[in-house]
């Protein structure tokens, strides 16, 4: 009975009418659900996080590098990677922001240099320091490509970075300590792992490394930003491993110095609240860092 009444219903051209009101109402709403849609989480599966959560510490190194490199390479804040290093990874950002000026104050507008955040992976015992850049425009690079210099072109000697602690760290990790990944903006630049520091040493870790420059009007297809250019260090990262952070605060620094012309980073020294660079010759270089004191934590 139930059937046929709304059969007939569904043949009169009310129920017509009825019909056509209640599709067009529904599209309403799924066009209002798309222009407000958040973006799907791109991230790790929580698998992929507790996978390796493990007694093998190298491995678990491993994954947290990869998750890191791929939350910034699909555009996540610090912010948002920290939730989700929380949720899903059982990491935890455990340093705070502090309203200090950081004791390394030049910046340069063309990169940004991201203030140090301190995460505890309690799962392994370990704290990890950790920072990123990120180049706001390569365009002024192209000016400093040498002329009809093999591609890609190396622009000038070698970059370095640096990340400084207030005091010295009761014991860094065991296995490897620290580890520096630089990519680029397409794919054509290979991305730059190295775990050999330039220093290290229980007040913090510093990284030197060639820099290269593509240019597709050169005669190589290089992608990247409008105008076919590339640069592998266009991004990049430190991640520095402490196995016992001692107590007392604890707050990290760090510096990212750009070289050009025949000038390269020879080295760079690392001490409690301070960084110290060496270069070739004394131009043709620029230092930038965040320009505040960034985040501290006390462990206990």
């Amino acid at each position: 009975m139930q059937r046929t009444a709304l059969h007939s219903l569904a043949n009169s051209g009310g129920a017509k009418l009825w019909t056509r009101r209640l599709t067009v109402a529904l599209s309403v709403v799924a066009l209002l659900l798309v222009g407000n849609q958040i973006p799907a989480f791109a991230g790790p599966r929580t698998s992929e996080c507790l996978g390796t959560v493990s007694k093998n510490l190298t491995e678990r190194k491993a994954n947290i590098e990869d998750v890191l490199y791929r939350l910034r390479k699909q555009g996540y804040t610090i912010d948002q990677i920290s939730a989700i290093l929380s949720e899903k990874c059982n990491i935890h950002r455990r340093s705070k922001p502090i309203r200090q000026v950081s004791i390394l104050d030049s910046q340069n507008s063309d990169i940004n240099v991201e203030a140090p955040t301190i995460f505890e992976d309690p799962s392994h015992n370990t704290w990890i320091a950790y920072t990123f850049w990120q180049w706001n425009t390569i365009s002024p690079i192209a000016s400093e490509v040498p002329w009809l210099c093999p591609l890609p072109c190396n622009i000038g000697g070698n970059e370095g970075i640096g990340l400084s602690l207030n005091r010295p760290v009761n014991s860094i990790s065991s296995s490897y300590q620290a580890v520096m990944r630089a990519w680029g903006e397409t794919d054509y630049f290979p991305m730059l792992n190295t775990t050999t520091p330039s220093t290290l040493n229980n007040t913090g870790v510093s990284f030197i490394g060639q820099d290269k420059f593509c240019m597709s009007n050169q005669g190589s297809n290089c992608g990247g930003e409008p105008g076919g250019q590339d640069y592998n260090f266009k991004y990049g990262s430190i991640i520095y491993y402490i196995n016992n952070p001692g107590c007392g605060t604890l707050q990290a620094y760090v510096q990212y110095s750009h070289t050009w012309s025949s000038t390269s980073v020879n080295g760079i020294g690392v001490y409690s609240n301070g960084l110290s660079f060496s270069w070739s010759t004394s131009s043709d270089h620029w230092e930038s860092s965040p320009g505040n004191g960034g985040e501290a934590v006390t462990p206990c």
